[in-house]
């Protein structure tokens, strides 16, 4: 589920995978309902929320309307998150050894080519000056493996890590990494 207003109404979200049905938080009814299938992700932007899928190797959406757009071809691509960054949210889209970056216009503004194609996990991390980083983990070497959305990776050798990344900011220019290595949390600190 995900809360958000809309026309000065608190409204919930709710989607099954098939249906998203909007219930208004003040009278606590069903506000609005209609099919969205092939939809994994939703997003928030100003006023409203939008869901996101892969429908025919095309990105589509929904607006909170009911209205669907087909964007641009993604072939065999999956979404793996929605980097909320703002009012901008960032689609976030592997196909094979490739990630995508799309706006909620469908609007393709970064690809990322990886140098291998067992993927484990993907995240996006957006850094407080408004750098996006990509974390990728080779699922093979069991290793991290950091990019800036610009495809330029951010470190030059990858660290150790497999299942998922997580990335935090800390204090000054430090960064912390955490990943999973033989079942333990390890962090890593960069400046």
């Amino acid at each position: 589920p995900v809360v958000f207003v809309s026309a000065s109404n608190p409204y919930i979200g709710i989607h099954d995978g098939q249906k998203f049905e909007m219930i208004n938080l003040l009278n606590k009814k069903s506000f609005r309902v209609f099919t969205a299938p092939k939809t994994t992700h939703i997003a928030k932007i100003t006023n409203e929320v939008m869901l996101f899928g892969v429908e025919n190797q095309k990105l589509i959406s929904y607006n909170q309307k009911g209205a669907k757009a087909i964007y641009g071809d993604v072939q065999n691509g999956k979404i793996h998150s929605i980097l909320q960054q703002g009012t901008n949210p960032s689609i976030v889209v592997q196909d094979k050894s490739q990630i995508q970056l799309f706006n909620t216009k469908g609007i393709e503004w970064g690809t990322i080519q990886l140098p291998f194609s067992d993927v484990d996990a993907i995240s996006a991390h957006a850094l407080s000056g408004g750098t996006i980083l990509i974390s990728a983990i080779d699922g093979v070497e069991n290793n991290v493996h950091l990019y800036k959305a610009t495809g330029q990776p951010w470190r030059t050798t990858p660290l150790e890590g497999s299942k998922q990344c997580a990335f935090f900011e800390g204090e000054g220019a430090s960064y912390y990494i955490i990943s999973i290595v033989d079942k333990l949390l390890v962090n890593y600190k960069e400046n």
